[in-house]
Parts: structure tokens; sequence; C-alpha cells
């Protein structure tokens, strides 16, 4: 026995060394992936299939969804900036759709994708719900997909959303091969969401906000199949232009009425309810043209890389904030330094969490589905 603990003593700088090196590596990792841009000619690709400017404009969607969660609109309400959040998140995810061949494949990969950190961001808010109530009950742990209002983790409604417009528009994809008839059952389905955002309807699970959200998605869909976000010498050099005309005659037209604009988590629209949805397509189609121009930033195209880490730990810090902020921070400074502290802590987060869950976090595949043929 006594050998046994003399070894482990031996053995401890190994292991402090092996940790520091560990450790090491993470950082060196972090610093590089954020601060050295893309290495290859045109910057259009960061590394492997990755579109760097992809990841810019998730990144400035992602820290645009914490601005508003921070309250940081009493500071600086511009309202085009609600236009651009949550539509944007979901044209991004109609640009990369595929239906990998079937739909058990497609259910297979968004399980892991969509429903595996929907899961994880749901439990690891247990601990907050305990720290401010001093109590769970089980309609808190369940709250995620009985409360219309999202229970804890609230932002994580998205990945429940964009769930079934995946699964949606799977089944839409294998029914019909042609685009017009794949337009025209999108539409039929965000008439039928309409109709029920009006008549305060919250189907379960977040279904409903899925039926609006259909047509941002196509239109992700339709935007791959154009030239417009691929390399083209001859355009890109006056895509700046393009976009900044295409957002001041936004503000032109629209400002004497009012900004259209639907709020997705609450069903509620503002103004002419067609009207928010060209407006929002045209916003967010000129937000990507001028981050295809930009190509890459610091940082903010790190977060993007990772958006689904920061969306589901950003309400986590934001509530931990609040318990504490009241005993040292001044009221005047207190939503600002939310907003700064909230996304510096999302950040330094990332690496460790890329670390210790991968499988969790939609990095690595957690869930493998038996094949239709392995189960007979």
């Amino acid at each position: 026995m006594g050998r046994d603990k003399i070894i482990t003593l031996q053995s401890l700088p190994i292991q402090f060394s092996l940790a520091f090196r560990k450790i090491f590596y993470i950082i060196r990792e972090f610093l590089d992936t954020n601060f050295t841009p893309p290495l290859c000619a045109s910057c259009s690709k960061s590394e492997g299939n990755r579109i760097a400017f992809i990841d810019l404009a998730k990144g400035i969607c992602i820290l645009l969804v914490v601005f508003s969660h921070s309250n940081m609109s009493e500071y600086l309400n511009i309202p085009i900036l609600k236009t651009l959040r949550m539509p944007l998140y979901f044209l991004l995810s109609g640009l990369f759709f595929k239906n990998y061949g079937s739909l058990y494949n497609l259910f297979e990969k968004k399980l892991n994708k969509l429903i595996v950190p929907f899961i994880f961001f749901s439990i690891i808010a247990i601990p907050l719900i305990y720290l401010n109530f001093h109590a769970i009950t089980i309609k808190d742990l369940i709250a995620p997909i009985t409360d219309i209002k999202g229970g804890y983790n609230l932002p994580i409604w998205f990945l429940l959303s964009l769930f079934w417009v995946n699964i949606i528009f799977g089944c839409i994809t294998l029914f019909f091969k042609k685009i017009v008839f794949q337009g025209a059952s999108v539409i039929v389905l965000c008439i039928a969401g309409v109709y029920l955002a009006n008549n305060g309807i919250h189907l379960p699970l977040f279904f409903t906000q899925a039926l609006i959200a259909m047509p941002f998605f196509f239109a992700g869909y339709i935007l791959k199949k154009t030239p417009l976000l691929y390399d083209s010498p001859k355009y890109d050099k006056s895509l700046m232009l393009y976009s900044f005309v295409m957002l001041l005659l936004c503000v032109v037209l629209f400002s004497p009425i009012g900004t259209p604009m639907l709020d997705f988590f609450y069903l509620d629209f503002t103004g002419n309810i067609l009207l928010a949805y060209i407006f929002s397509i045209i916003v967010v189609v000129a937000t990507l043209l001028i981050c295809k121009r930009i190509k890459w930033l610091p940082i903010i195209s790190y977060i993007g890389r990772f958006s689904v880490i920061v969306l589901g730990l950003h309400w986590l810090y934001i509530k931990a904030y609040s318990m504490g902020y009241s005993y040292f921070i001044s009221p005047d400074l207190n939503i600002p330094l939310r907003f700064i502290v909230v996304v510096v802590a999302c950040w330094i987060s990332i690496p460790f969490v890329l670390k210790l869950v991968p499988h969790m976090v939609a990095q690595r595949d957690l869930i493998k589905l038996p094949k239709p043929s392995e189960t007979k």
C-alpha cells in the first residue's frame, strides 16, 4: 500500500505537466482560430468546406441575439436589427439544407445537430433554476417542451423549431421535386402558421414558429441555387454598394409607415405581414452580401462558427449575472456591462465546451439510429 502511494506521488509532476500541456494547446488553438485569418487566396473558405463569410454572418446574428436578450435596445434601439436576427438564422439553415437521401437519415442528422444540444442546454440550466427559486419541480424540468414560454433557458426554443423546419422541408422535397411545388407548399404552410399565430394558437414544441419560419428557410434554399453568394470577380467589388442601397431603400420606404416585422417567439406581427417577410428577406440578403465582401473578422467569425454554444449558454450567463450584479455594480452601468460580460463569458467558454462535450453541441454525432435493414 505504501509503495502504491509513493508511485502515485512520484507521478504527480508528470500528471500536472500533461494537464498543463493540454490547457496550453487549448489556449493556443483558441487564439489561433480567433486571430488567424483564412489562408486561402479568396478567403471564402476558412478550413475544409467551411465558408468564412457564413461564419461571420452567424457571428453577427448570434451577437444580435445576445444584444437583444441583454436589453441593449434600451440604449440603442434600431428596428431594422429586429428584422434580421431570427430570419437570418433560418435563412442560413436553408442555405445548407440537405435531405441526406431519405427522411430517416435527415431525422438522425438533425437529432444530433439540434435535439441533442436542446436537451443538453436544458439540463445544464437546472442548477440555475434551483439557485433562483430554491426548489425544482417536475413542471420546471419539463418546461422546455411543455411551456410556450420555453422554460428557463428560453433561447433554445429555436433549436426545437429549426428541427421541425428541417423535417417539414425534408418531407416537401421528398414529395415534390420541382421547386415551384416546393414553394407553393411552403406558402400554404406559412399561411397556416400565420393563421394560428393571429388566433393565439401556440402548437406544442414550437411547431407554430416552425410554420411561420418556412419562407425564410426556403429563401436560403433558393439562394443556394443562385450565383449571388459564390465567388464572382465581376460583381464582388460592388457588393458593398449593392448591399447598402438595398438597406437604404428599406429604411426610406418603410420609415414613414414603421418597420414591418414579426416576433417569432411571441408570434406577434407588426405592420403588414407580407411586407414583414419581404423586408426581412431583403435585409438578410444585404447583410450576407456585406459579409461576403468582408469575409472574416476576428472573434466574431469564431463566435459564429460555434454559435450553437453561444445560443445555449448566453441566457444562463445573463441569469447568473442578474443574480449577482446588484451587489457590486451601479444600475446605470448594468445593461451595457452585462452585454460585454456575457459575450466574453460565452467566447471563453467555447473551447472548453468543445473539448469536454463535443457530442452535446453538434460537433460530433452522439446518436446512431439503426438503419432500416438492421432492424429486420
